[in-house]
């Protein structure tokens, strides 16, 4: 719950200007869930994010790993995609971890351009969360995943 407070509050601030730019901030393990999400929303060309949308990113990274083992090993969304970066994975799925955060983004942003999440990134896109979690819901990411559904 603090997290979905933490992201209501920046995604206010942000909105009137009174936050910094997603690029100078500072990413540590206190608010790395609500950064993670102004950062993908940002390569998604959303620069302009919905509170329901931040709070949807959040809801998803804790529905793939309510720890901060995702942190640790800079996959917030548990993607599977292989890269040079990919430094192991973590399980019989796939799950890798990356060298860094950005190339843990890059991974993820790569793993959406794919034609199976159109409506996943479209919803993001358009600060329409239900566009998006619909598209999540029926995809090969979650389909079997969540049990239908997930919090956010």
């Amino acid at each position: 719950m603090k997290y979905i407070i933490v992201a209501l509050v920046l995604v206010k601030l942000y909105q009137v200007g009174s936050a910094p730019e997603i690029e100078q901030r500072t990413i540590d393990a206190g608010d790395w869930r609500t950064a993670f999400a102004f950062d993908l929303l940002h390569r998604l060309n959303n620069d302009q994010p919905s509170t329901d949308t931040v709070a949807f990113i959040i809801g998803w990274t804790i529905a793939e790993d309510g720890s901060d083992g995702a942190f640790i090993r800079n996959n917030p969304l548990n993607t599977t995609q292989n890269s040079s970066a990919a430094t192991h994975s973590i399980n019989g799925d796939g799950v890798k971890g990356y060298a860094t955060y950005e190339d843990g983004l890059d991974a993820t942003v790569q793993t959406l351009s794919y034609g199976y999440y159109t409506e996943i990134v479209a919803g993001l896109q358009t600060n329409d969360p239900q566009r998006a979690y619909v598209g999540l819901i029926n995809s090969p990411w979650a389909s079997s995943r969540y049990g239908g559904s997930f919090q956010w």
